[in-house]
């Protein structure tokens, strides 16, 4: 199933972004922070990561996702990711640059994963149409909107996302809707650090 032909269709939906959109090709698991904090690597907001596996810092970890923008782009043959957290759309400066990061990976093979934004934002779903048209890539996880915080958590060895149990057990219904106002996350906006 090509994913980036589902996300195309939904954009042309009346009621796109009102409500969470969640196009994958599996389940996302749970994972414990306590099980996986010495093994790897937070990456903040505005910030981006380009990473092979190693044993010692296989995962990175992704906190407080809510109205910026996650973008991991995964080499399948040689087990390499980029990662972009993004709050602001990207410049042409930027993307250039995001482009030349990825085209060093050298692959034929490359899995995108877009997690965040929260419902009725849709400022940064440009992004998102920019990398489709920029970067060739098999879209694998898509997970845009929605009323709660994400916590997520990559494995560099297979690109796989998985749900970050930050507090280490299951969290009720309601536990994570999002506590931060979109005014508040206005002030943290800046440009993306590479």
């Amino acid at each position: 199933m090509d994913l980036w032909k589902a996300y195309t269709k939904e954009r042309l939906e009346v009621n796109f972004g009102s409500t969470q959109l969640l196009l994958n090709t599996g389940d996302r698991h749970n994972s414990s922070l306590a099980h996986y904090s010495d093994r790897s690597v937070e990456v903040k907001p505005n910030s981006s990561i380009y990473k092979t596996y190693s044993y010692e810092s296989r995962y990175i970890r992704f906190s407080d996702i809510t109205f910026d923008l996650l973008i991991t782009f995964f080499d399948v043959n040689t087990s390499s990711i980029v990662a972009f957290r993004v709050s602001k759309e990207f410049t042409n400066s930027e993307l250039s640059k995001i482009e030349s990061i990825v085209r060093q990976m050298k692959s034929t093979n490359l899995e995108c994963r877009v997690i965040g934004l929260q419902n009725t934002h849709l400022e940064l779903v440009p992004n998102i149409t920019h990398i489709h048209e920029k970067i060739p890539c098999k879209l694998a996880e898509l997970d845009l909107f929605g009323k709660e915080q994400r916590n997520i958590l990559v494995d560099t060895k297979t690109g796989m996302s998985y749900n970050l149990l930050m507090e280490n057990r299951i969290y009720r219904p309601g536990e994570l809707l999002t506590k931060v106002n979109y005014d508040d996350f206005e002030k943290t906006k800046s440009k993306l650090i590479f």
